[in-house]
């Protein structure tokens, strides 16, 4: 009789002990999976940050290019508005 008491005690520890592992496995999967979103959430806000300063740079060159193309007016048409 103590013989199956003591080996029901020991299966409710070792099922405990496991138990309780995998709760501790469980968290620290959790944890490490808050840890790499929040990673990857600072590596997108940071890409994102490069990407809009690239595109206003590329809007500042396309703005400065349009201005040297665009045609000074010619000095007839400025003498006749005067007129």
């Amino acid at each position: 009789m103590k013989d199956k008491q003591q080996d029901q005690q020991q299966k409710k520890n070792i099922t405990q002990r496991l138990a309780e592992r995998g709760a501790k496995n469980k968290q620290e999967r959790v944890e490490q999976i808050k840890r790499v979103t929040e990673r990857y959430k600072e590596h997108i806000s940071r890409e994102a940050r490069n990407m809009r300063h690239n595109i206003s740079e590329k809007t500042q060159d396309l703005l400065r290019q349009k201005q040297m193309q665009a045609p000074t007016p010619a000095p007839a048409q400025e003498k006749g508005m005067e007129r």
